[in-house]
């Protein structure tokens, strides 16, 4: 469990964290200025509202299937978001892509203490902090190489970041069940 959290938690972050960094130049490849200042603002009120919402479910349902689809979300939105259909979809992409941002970043810590326990956590959680930071860091890099590479479009570097998000789901599911400790 440890190994498929904390290693699909990398692809995870890369592509969120690369899909947070680039919202705003995606959006200025169908909005106007003041559109995209607008539009950007959709991610982080539902980034709120959703880790609000989600924080309530957690707590009556099981943390992995909610985690699982959060993830899922996730890919889903940015394979919206890299279709660059119009000023909707993209809309609609940055409001569930925010509602999966605050939630998985609320996951992964409950994620780890459910699994193995409040007297090992900070060790296992700081391991696995560590790892996903390494996504962290290398989504914005990744996401701004495969722009300027496909010709300064988006939509290559978005699907990326889907596919990122789907291996994440596959590491995620690959690490088993959670088997809650009791200590």
């Amino acid at each position: 469990f440890f190994w498929g959290v904390s290693v699909g938690y990398i692809f995870l972050m890369l592509a969120q964290v690369g899909g947070i960094a680039h919202q705003y130049g995606l959006a200025r490849e169908l909005l106007s200025e003041s559109q995209t200042a607008a539009a950007v603002a959709i991610l982080p009120i539902a980034s709120i509202i959703g880790r609000l919402v989600g924080g309530w479910i957690v707590e009556r349902s099981s943390i992995r299937l909610f985690a699982l689809g959060m993830i899922m979300l996730q890919a889903v939105s940015l394979a919206l978001l890299a279709g660059g259909f119009n000023a909707v979809s993209l809309c609609i992409g940055l409001a569930l892509f925010g509602t999966s941002v605050g939630n998985l970043l609320m996951l992964q810590p409950l994620l780890i203490a459910e699994a193995f326990g409040v007297r090992d956590y900070a060790r296992i959680f700081s391991i696995c902090n560590l790892m996903s930071s390494w996504g962290t860091a290398a989504g914005p890099a990744l996401l701004g190489i495969v722009y300027t590479i496909n010709q300064e479009m988006y939509g290559l570097s978005y699907a990326i970041a889907a596919l990122a998000g789907a291996t994440g789901f596959i590491l995620f599911l690959c690490g088993g069940k959670i088997k809650s400790q009791s200590v």
